[in-house]
């Protein structure tokens, strides 16, 4: 078993013992082939993770009780759902982002030097939400194992949060174990986090990149 599958298996045992309605809103994972086939209309490739991920789960099912501990407050997305946002990224987004590129540019100075060139086409797929916000990965020409995950905010801003999506899971994963992310029951379950608990964490498993809170 990869060490993304296991911190998604983690995650889900805290989310069947704490939030077993939510854990129960989780779709059944697809094969590559119906993967691939859903991925006809992407031209560039998405990293192995994404694969990984949508293996294991194909989002959530959507509805207002939704309140994913994937990304705190926001909704991992079923593939066909990831998809038709990143056909309207292609459409708006892009030109946008191509606008705004000194941000772009202090998003990849933040990748290790080996990687600025798989990534230097700077297009992005979507894969949880939250309103105006996404949680993204970039796609290359030839198929990477890992990406960077980006925060996209309301304004268009751009973040590194996570230097993978198995880091991701990994912080996500022992967030949950340790109560550094903990269920605020007055707030209708929303997860709430002790930054001071998370940044050592984080820290472990994003090295270089800054918690953002």
């Amino acid at each position: 078993m990869s060490v993304l599958t296991d911190s998604l298996n983690r995650i889900m045992q805290w989310l069947e013992k704490n939030r077993p309605d939510y854990a129960a809103s989780f779709l059944p994972g697809l094969s590559d082939a119906e993967i691939r086939e859903k991925l006809a209309s992407v031209e560039l490739e998405l990293p192995e993770e994404i694969y990984e991920l949508y293996r294991w789960r194909n989002g959530v099912e959507d509805g207002e009780d939704s309140k994913s501990v994937i990304y705190p407050c926001m909704e991992f997305m079923p593939l066909d759902e990831a998809i038709e946002y990143y056909e309207d990224f292609i459409e708006n987004f892009i030109n946008l982002l191509d606008e705004r590129d000194e941000d772009c540019q202090d998003v990849f100075k933040l990748l290790d030097s080996s990687q600025v060139n798989i990534y230097g086409n700077k297009l992005i797929f979507p894969f949880c939400r939250s309103n105006c916000s996404f949680c993204a990965v970039l796609l290359s020409e030839e198929q990477q194992q890992h990406s960077m995950i980006i925060d996209i905010a309301d304004e268009l801003s751009l973040s590194v949060i996570y230097r993978s999506l198995t880091s991701m899971m990994q912080t996500l994963a022992e967030y949950l174990e340790t109560g550094a992310h903990y269920l605020d029951e007055q707030q209708e379950y929303y997860l709430n986090g002790d930054e001071e608990k998370m940044l050592p964490i984080f820290q472990k498993y994003n090295p270089g990149l800054e918690l953002i809170g």
